[in-house]
């Protein structure tokens, strides 16, 4: 009798283990499908995005399930809008859907600013060289924890003759 309540002890026990790793990879506390994504790519996760618009903020919270592979070796994206402001270190940015959202500046920043009938850009590592009344493609790459913009770009727009 003792040896079925010492096994149903350690049973629960590694159910309750189990249960709080799931419980911690799911609200990202402890990412085991980011750390060991060949054997726990599968798990699910929660993010959470937070819209800002001109009216306010609100939190939206969403699970997304995304193929994880050890091939990766960065996770990308792109805004095309406005850069609003620039402050020190951080850029607020407007898209074309009109929400606003400020990102830091990676360590290697490029600014690239095309001329007319120029096949070659000039760049720039000064944020403060951008035009804020252009429009931008700027490039966000994840470094520790959070995206920084590597690059802004500016293409002027071609006219048709």
């Amino acid at each position: 009798m003792r040896n079925g309540l010492v096994f149903v002890a350690s049973a629960s026990t590694v159910v309750v283990v189990l249960l709080s790793f799931l419980f911690l990879n799911y609200f990202n506390v402890l990412s085991l499908s980011q750390m060991f994504p060949k054997q726990f790519g599968w798990l699910p996760q929660r993010t959470s995005l937070v819209e800002k618009s001109r009216a306010g903020q609100r939190a939206v919270s969403q699970t997304v399930h995304l193929k994880a592979s050890s091939l990766f070796t960065g996770q990308t994206a792109t805004i095309e809008g406005k850069i609003r402001e620039v402050r020190g270190n951080t850029l607020v940015v407007e898209g074309k859907s009109g929400l606003v959202d400020e990102f830091p500046l990676s360590s290697n920043f490029t600014v690239y600013t095309y001329s007319p009938g120029s096949t070659e850009p000039s760049t720039s590592r000064d944020p403060k060289s951008i035009d804020l009344a252009k429009n931008w493609v700027i490039a966000l790459q994840v470094e520790g924890n959070e995206y920084k913009i590597v690059s802004a770009s500016h293409v002027p727009a071609v006219s048709n003759p």
